[in-house]
């Protein structure tokens, strides 16, 4: 026999925190799951970054991201529960799970360089998950991957070719995301 539960909101036993709500069109919303989405300065025009520097990392002498949602709405930058450092340009992720992230950045160089970045996981050790390259020149390099991390594990993309490079880091150029999948 089929069960029919009609429920607006689910909370926390504890706090009475919303985790899920169900409108009157049936879409269901989740307001507490972890993420950030962050965005080169919309000011920022071409900078340089060293081999082996964070991008993101003030301590590098490299721009921060805008994640100020209230100065920047327009961008879509928003913040909960992930910490961006942008001194040490590094990620906190606040519990263990199953993560998605994303990071785009523009090469905005002479034809003959190669522009690499790659995304470290550091929970322990620190290891690559992922990386991404444009062979020469301007154009957009980019990197994504599904991962599982466990809580205060952090995360950073870092400039890796090998010399200095020459990037965008305009709003709509440099961006990013991490959200806990589940």
């Amino acid at each position: 026999m089929a069960s029919i539960i009609k429920v607006n909101t689910i909370q926390d036993a504890t706090n009475s925190n919303t985790a899920m709500s169900i409108d009157s069109s049936g879409r269901i919303l989740y307001p507490s799951i972890p993420h950030i989405s962050f965005q080169g300065n919309p000011s920022q025009g071409n900078y340089t970054i060293g081999n082996s520097e964070t991008i993101g990392a003030t301590n590098d002498g490299n721009p921060a991201w805008v994640t100020d949602e209230a100065s920047y709405s327009t961008y879509g930058v928003s913040i909960n529960d992930i910490t961006y450092n942008s001194a040490t340009g590094k990620l906190t992720l606040p519990i263990t799970g199953l993560y998605v992230a994303y990071f785009q950045i523009y090469s905005n160089a002479d034809n003959s360089y190669r522009l690499n970045m790659h995304l470290t996981l550091s929970g322990g050790s620190a290891q690559i998950i992922s990386a991404g390259h444009v062979s020469s020149g301007t154009g957009t390099v980019h990197t994504s991957h599904m991962f599982k991390a466990t809580a205060n594990s952090t995360l950073h993309f870092t400039q890796s070719s090998g010399a200095d490079r020459t990037n965008y880091g305009g709003g709509y150029h440099e961006y990013g995301y991490i959200y806990l999948l589940g």
